[in-house]
């Protein structure tokens, strides 16, 4: 439950950490390009298949498991969940829903992996410190329970009174809603793409009162249109002679 903001990105504090290490790694791939094109100058003997091999040799690039997920600017319900999950679950939960084991925690930077340190997730003061159990057990798994929260409305019932653990409640109904949404789905619970919850019902209800109001569009316009033809029958209505 740790996030701070660059300008108006938030981010898990952790990944802020880690930004440094990024950056080495780019210079690094800039300095090495720039010695292969200094070999080839130097050194014109140097066939291109060998520097082909020099570069082939150079590390993989490793795929960022922390790193941010994709939040569209109409983002469906899962993908709100996705994205919450990241910013405010992901430190003890893991990346993948697998609990805080210690290969998730190996992806942090050193100062950053024993959760339970003074100064870390559970050492913090004031809002920030919470007390993190010694087991965090995965809440994303093909073997997960799932009759410990048989019904949807009863995983978003614990979350929202017990999550985040430093301010339980701290988020909004559609907010707590999209989580269940995103862990359900995750679990293969939920089809992905469903609704569930506060969104069901506000998309209910604006159905209902777009019915509504075509209803009473309908009336208003009938009322109008009997009315201009009760007064015209009325003009063309003989008059009676005055004696």
């Amino acid at each position: 439950m740790f996030s701070g903001e660059i300008g108006q990105q938030r981010i898990p504090r952790c990944i802020m950490l880690q930004r440094p290490l990024i950056k080495q790694e780019i210079r690094g791939g800039w300095i090495l390009g720039v010695l292969l094109t200094i070999m080839s100058a130097c050194n014109p003997s140097l066939g291109r298949s060998e520097i082909e091999i020099v570069i082939t040799q150079s590390p993989t690039p490793i795929s960022d498991r922390l790193a941010e997920p994709a939040l569209p600017a109409n983002p469906t319900q899962y993908e709100q969940g996705r994205h919450l999950y990241w910013l405010n679950c992901m430190p003890c939960h893991g990346d993948k829903g697998q609990g805080l084991t210690d290969e998730f925690r190996s992806l942090w930077v050193d100062d950053h992996q024993y959760c339970w340190a003074r100064g870390c997730h559970s050492g913090r003061p004031g809002e920030e410190g919470f007390p993190i159990p010694l087991t965090v057990p995965a809440i994303i798994s093909s073997t997960s329970d799932p009759s410990r929260y048989a019904t949807e409305e009863d995983l978003f019932e614990y979350l929202s009174t017990t999550h985040p653990p430093q301010r339980p409640g701290y988020f909004s109904d559609d907010e707590y809603w999209a989580i269940t949404a995103y862990v359900l789905t995750e679990n293969n619970r939920l089809p992905r793409g469903q609704k569930i919850g506060l969104q069901e019902e506000k998309i209910a209800l604006e159905e209902i009162r777009l019915v509504a109001a075509i209803g009473l569009i309908f009336l208003i316009v009938s009322a109008i249109i009997a009315w201009f033809h009760r007064r015209h029958n009325m003009l063309r209505l003989p008059k009676t002679p005055e004696f």
